[in-house]
């Protein structure tokens, strides 16, 4: 029996429970949206993609499997796949993964002279600073709808294209031929740099701070990624990231090597407060990595180990993952 009310959430967090739920819904789902409607079809990329199609002549929901597809990671690194197989695609989704995973996906169909397929993701209406609640905006009466919540799609196009004249904004004059093609990556690197579900953040960095110093950054940003290898380089990623820290505390520290500047802040009239969390070398080094594993895995393309040295990752005693911070 499926519970309700607090015994759900309870039951839902367990990981053999969730799975029974999910086989549930994929015994049921086909034959509620397919049964009598033999034009639809239903593809389910679970374990394996198999499409679900109504056959009147059976009488019956008919499951075959998608070998050109083989079995592939999270569902938010499959999305992908369906956009450029059908042509077009809406995601819905919950994650704020998404977008940079198609950004990337968009970026790379352009490298390959192939045309990228239409993307929007529905999420979660973006606030913008200055900007009133969605609350306020509201006619006085009208009842919020979703609980509260409002949504909007991303128009992946129509942002890549906003990111690479906010790319070109901030370059000026200064072209680099090897990295043109590459904008969304090193986006995706700093995106990293700064907190995935994979990445711890660079302590005192948010998103959107380092967002605003593109212009200031891009150089050294350029200097760090590697395009032909799709990576950070561990020693001129160190720079960037004693860049980030130069331009956060400009009155503290103004070396250029990354320990000199960590070791800067941490002679500085800081806060005790802030200068606990600021990182060691070993922390930023093993973050470097991790960004990399990120690049790696959000090309949607096979990705390596990343129990690895070079990814930043190690098991720890129980045999569950955890960050490498060794030198």
């Amino acid at each position: 029996m499926v519970p309700d009310g607090e015994r759900w959430s309870q039951c839902i967090a367990n990981r053999a429970f969730k799975t029974r739920v999910i086989d549930l819904v994929l015994l049921r789902l086909p034959a509620l949206l397919l049964a009598g409607h033999p034009k639809r079809r239903l593809i389910v990329d679970y374990r394996e993609p198999v499409e679900y199609q109504f056959c009147p002549a059976a009488g019956a929901v008919r499951r075959e499997a998608i070998p050109e597809l083989p079995p592939m990671g999270e569902a938010d690194l499959k999305f992908t796949r369906h956009a450029s197989r059908h042509g077009k695609l809406v995601v819905d989704s919950i994650d704020g993964d998404s977008v940079p995973i198609a950004l990337l996906h968009c970026e790379q169909e352009l490298r390959r002279a192939t045309p990228p397929p239409l993307i929007a993701v529905l999420r979660l209406e973006l606030r913008l600073p200055g900007e009133p609640s969605a609350a306020s905006k509201r006619k006085v009466g009208e009842r919020p709808q979703g609980g509260g919540r409002t949504y909007e799609y991303v128009n992946i196009h129509a942002l890549y294209t906003g990111l690479k004249d906010t790319v070109a904004q901030s370059t000026g004059r200064i072209r680099v031929p090897t990295h043109a093609g590459h904008e969304m990556a090193m986006l995706v690197a700093l995106i990293a740099l700064t907190g995935t579900d994979f990445s711890r953040n660079l302590p005192q960095m948010s998103g959107r701070t380092v967002y605003g110093w593109l212009p200031d950054v891009w150089p050294a940003l350029a200097l760090a990624y590697d395009p032909g290898a799709g990576r950070l380089q561990e020693g001129p990623g160190g720079d960037l990231v004693a860049l980030l820290y130069r331009t956060k505390f400009p009155k503290h520290a103004r070396a250029r090597a990354l320990e000199a500047v960590l070791a800067e802040l941490q002679a500085s009239a800081i806060s005790a407060r802030v200068k606990e969390t600021l990182p060691c070398r070993g922390r930023v080094a093993c973050t470097i990595r991790n960004a990399n594993w990120v690049l790696a895995y959000w090309t949607c393309e096979p990705a390596p180990d990343p129990i690895q040295p070079a990814y930043g990752f190690r098991l720890l005693a129980g045999g569950s993952p955890g960050y490498d911070d060794g030198p």
